[in-house]
């Protein structure tokens, strides 16, 4: 009586070679796809969720100051107005968006500014333009009418 049913040692044919070939080729594509495809979609959707935030309405943290901008502007008593003015009338024109992509829009814009004012570095005057420009683009966006006037820029 043999150990075994079926022989071990019997040879393959060519074609039993190529088949078997094949399903090791499509295992490892298959397994490829899984290592690669699901955690790409795991990041994909937490880069979605993630840009779905508005930006915070705190423009500036003087304690957290990083950039050379941001140390300027908290050492100016009227950069730092106008910081208080972005922060407040940001609050308003994000409130007045009636849809996700409105607010979205409105705090692609603030992070848009954030950059602008970063590249001016320490000058005062490029500092307070940049603030001036991003007020009335913000009170622009503001459909509610309450207090706009009192964010007008005061020179």
């Amino acid at each position: 009586m043999p150990i075994f049913q079926n022989d071990p040692f019997e040879t393959f044919s060519k074609s039993d070679y190529e088949q078997i070939r094949q399903a090791e080729k499509e295992s490892i594509l298959v397994s490829l796809f899984h290592a690669f495809a699901i955690p790409t979609a795991i990041c994909v959707a937490g880069i979605a969720f993630f840009w779905s935030f508005p930006a915070s309405s705190q423009t500036l943290t003087c304690s957290k100051a990083k950039t050379t901008a941001e140390f300027t502007v908290c050492n100016s008593e009227k950069l730092m107005i106008l910081d208080e003015r972005v922060d407040e009338i940001y609050a308003i024109a994000l409130a007045d968006q009636p849809t996700k992509p409105q607010k979205q829009a409105v705090s692609r814009e603030h992070n848009n500014w954030q950059i602008k004012r970063a590249s001016c570095g320490s000058n005062n005057a490029c500092l307070a333009k940049v603030y001036t420009k991003h007020i009335e683009s913000l009170a622009a966006s503001a459909t509610s009418q309450t207090n706009i006037t009192a964010f007008k820029v005061e020179n």
